[in-house]
């Protein structure tokens, strides 16, 4: 039984050893994964960054084309009222005021 204990021993001695180096290798990949998944969040980050940037700018010509727009439809309705004036007094010279 003497010799048996040493051996037993050993035995766990070196499946102690062999779980470190186990658990070893499993924190360096989880490291390792942890790392990587850190640079695609910042990848990913970087992205929306930049889209966000761009349908901001979009955003902002939308409004100026809009706001344009706008513009133009306030001149074209002043330019109508003018005509519908002009008209009215043209037809007031031929047919008299509407009763």
């Amino acid at each position: 039984m003497t010799t048996d204990q040493p051996d037993n021993l050993e035995n766990q001695v070196s499946r102690l050893e062999n779980s470190n180096i186990d658990i070893r290798l499993a924190v360096s990949a989880l490291i390792e994964t942890a790392t990587q998944h850190q640079l695609n969040f910042e990848a990913m980050e970087r992205r929306m960054e930049a889209s966000q940037a761009e349908s901001n700018r979009r955003f902002e010509e939308s409004n100026r084309r809009f706001e344009a727009l706008l513009a133009e439809i306030q001149i074209i309705k002043a330019e109508i009222r003018g005509l519908q004036t002009e008209n009215r007094r043209i037809l007031d010279r031929v047919f008299g005021p509407e009763p």
